[in-house]
C-alpha cells in the first residue's frame, strides 16, 4: 500500500510541474488594476471588520517587509493610498 502512495505523489508531483498557478496580471488588464488591488489588500491589514482579509493583508505587509530584510511588523494601525 505505501508503494502505491509514493506512485500517487511521484505523480501529482509531475501534474503540478505542467498546471501554472493562477496569476493576477492574466486577469488585470491594466496597470493599475494591478496597483489597485496591492493598495486594497494593504489597506485591509488595518481593518479588524474581515478577520481573514485582515490577516491576509497583514502576512502580505510582512512579505514585502521580509523581501528587503525590513522589520517584522507586529500590527498595522494606519495605511494610507495615495494617488
Amino acid at each position: 500500500m505505501k508503494k502505491v502512495m509514493s506512485i500517487e505523489n511521484h505523480i501529482m508531483k509531475q501534474l503540478k510541474k505542467f498546471t501554472p498557478a493562477p496569476n493576477l496580471f492574466s486577469y488585470a488588464t491594466s496597470e493599475l488594476s494591478q496597483d489597485a488591488f496591492i493598495c486594497w489588500l494593504i489597506k485591509w491589514s488595518e481593518n479588524a471588520t474581515d478577520l481573514e482579509l485582515k490577516d491576509l493583508g497583514h502576512r502580505f505587509v510582512n512579505a514585502l517587509m521580509s523581501k528587503w530584510e525590513g522589520p517584522e511588523i507586529k500590527e498595522v494601525s494606519k495605511a494610507e493610498v495615495e494617488r
